[in-house]
């Protein structure tokens, strides 16, 4: 009745090396002990888009998965990855914005328009919890694909 592992995968040695390698050079890049917290924020804006650049690359995950000669499985892997350190980015981002402060949110000025498209990542990523994916996956992946290009127009 309960996945075995619904959430989080099966963890093994070179996958806990991968992982905190990739997120201790995300961390280092931010240099949060280094600079004030509004360089921090606006770091981790363009650390966001950067991490999710790869996945822009293809029109579909098989596509690029053969590319680079690396299983489907990996590659997904790669794109979950890549897609939650993105959110975990851009959510600092906002708790940075949002703690200077910043006055407004007037959909007039162009800046704060990328904020609303930027929306698109939490559904993103609420879209991919297993629970909500498997009931009709073809729908999630056209929700994922459209989301997917509103938050490309925002960036």
């Amino acid at each position: 009745i309960l996945c075995r592992y619904l959430l989080f995968g099966p963890w093994t040695l070179a996958g806990i090396i991968v992982y905190t390698t990739y997120i201790a050079a995300n961390v280092y890049c931010l240099e949060v002990w280094k600079l004030p917290a509004l360089k921090v924020g606006l770091r981790a804006a363009n650390l966001a888009l950067i991490n999710i650049m790869p996945l822009y690359l293809g029109p579909h995950l098989s596509f690029l998965a053969d590319l680079l000669g690396i299983s489907l499985k990996s590659f997904r892997i790669v794109h979950r990855s890549a897609g939650i350190i993105s959110f975990v980015l851009v959510l600092l981002h906002i708790l940075v914005v949002i703690a200077r402060g910043i006055g407004g949110f007037s959909l007039s000025v162009p800046e704060n328009l990328y904020g609303a498209g930027g929306s698109a990542l939490p559904l993103l990523i609420l879209l991919s919890i297993p629970t909500l994916r498997k009931p009709s996956y073809e729908l999630f992946l056209r929700i994922h694909q459209a989301l997917a290009v509103l938050l490309t127009y925002a960036t």
